[in-house]
């Protein structure tokens, strides 16, 4: 029979079982849906799992290889092979004379001016380096003072020990400096000897 139609008639009561049968149903096939999803979700990272600690494990392998590879052929020849003791530092490596300690500056008194200038005249072609003369009045002498500049310790060496028959050494340093400047009066500054030279 074609095109015949039936119609159903249904009460509140058979409308919520009907509904109830078809919600039961879509929500039967969702859980489904979720079920197959969750599980090929968790399959692919089993599978990454696996492949990751295949990796690791091909890797080790390897080393480990390469690690007997370079060991002798006879085991025994790793007892008899000499182990070089390294010798102290203080042994191997030569210790460099030190230069003899020599103070920054020097003092040099004079009894008289011009046997400060005589020296200055001695003195000028060979050192160039700071140098003042004081005044120390209530000793009535003359202190000139000689910093070591650039000369190297042999040359600055060398030229206080030709100052030394002009003038009398002096014990050197700081608390001397210190000294000189607060209770001498000073002459001439930094390039004393130069200046002295002008004079007969």
């Amino acid at each position: 029979m074609e095109n015949e139609k039936m119609t159903v008639t249904l009460d509140t009561e058979d409308m919520r079982t009907v509904l109830a049968s078809v919600g039961f149903v879509v929500c039967d096939w969702a859980e489904k849906a979720r079920d197959e999803k969750a599980g090929k979700a968790a399959h692919e990272s089993a599978v990454r799992n696996v492949k990751m600690w295949e990796a690791i494990y091909q890797n080790i392998l390897r080393q480990m290889k390469e690690a007997v590879s370079q060991l002798p052929e006879n085991p025994e020849a790793l007892a008899d092979t000499p182990v070089q003791e390294q010798a102290p530092a203080s042994e191997a490596k030569e210790a460099a004379p030190a230069e003899p300690s020599v103070p920054p500056v020097r003092l040099f008194s004079f009894s008289r001016l011009d046997s400060v200038i005589h020296a200055s005249h001695f003195l000028a072609e060979m050192y160039d380096g700071p140098n003042t003369l004081y005044k120390d009045e209530a000793e009535n002498m003359y202190i000139l003072t000689l910093a070591q500049g650039e000369h190297p310790s042999s040359d600055f060496n060398r030229i206080c020990n030709m100052l030394s028959e002009y003038g009398s050494p002096e014990q050197g340093g700081g608390i001397s400096l210190a000294f000189l400047e607060e209770h001498c009066d000073m002459i001439l500054a930094k390039n004393a000897i130069q200046t002295l030279t002008s004079f007969k």
